[in-house]
């Protein structure tokens, strides 16, 4: 494998100090509550899929310590830039895909106020049990576009507009004293 210019900054001080002979490899959790054929559960029991950039499924230690199996994928990602430019979008495009994705995809779209999620890792090929090199970092796809050769997407922060606060709603049945 070489090395894509997908690997700029942020993530370019982690690979600068990589040992030479080490590939890095993105790895891509994507989530939804409407998915349903993925390759894992989240803890908010939300299906997931595991995608690897690589030819070859592979098996990667998570920050947890638990192992999980990343299915082959090619795709490609560019980073946002590190500037005050205001929003910080990711650019995220999955070749290839087959018709699985679409199906998921068709049901994330009967939910539109939940945003599919997106947790990115960066590893270490030949170090697949020293976990992530990164604090997986949370995104959410805000457009998708899709055709017969890929998907399309732009990953930004979570969406915290469309999120209630507090984040606990307070209740009468709960909290009685709020009934007056």
């Amino acid at each position: 494998m070489v090395a894509t210019p997908q690997f700029r900054a942020p993530a370019a001080r982690v690979l600068a100090s990589a040992p030479g002979g080490q590939m890095p490899l993105w790895g891509l959790t994507i989530s939804h509550s409407q998915f349903t054929q993925g390759n894992g559960a989240g803890a908010d029991g939300a299906t997931q899929h595991w995608i690897i950039n690589r030819p070859a499924p592979m098996s990667l230690m998570l920050e947890t310590g638990v192992a999980q199996l990343y299915e082959a994928a090619y795709f490609e990602l560019t980073l946002p830039k590190m500037d005050g430019a205001g929003q910080q979008d990711a650019q995220l495009s999955l070749q290839n895909v087959d018709r699985i994705i679409i199906d998921e995809l068709e049901a994330a779209s009967t939910l539109p106020m939940e945003r599919i999620q997106v947790a990115l890792r960066l590893f270490v090929e030949t170090q697949p049990d020293a976990g992530p090199q990164n604090v997986p970092l949370q995104l959410s796809l805000s457009t998708i576009a899709a055709n017969s050769a890929a998907v399309t997407g732009t990953a930004g922060r979570p969406d915290t507009l469309n999120r209630p606060f507090p984040s606990e709603v307070y209740r009468i049945d709960r909290w009685p004293g709020l009934d007056r």
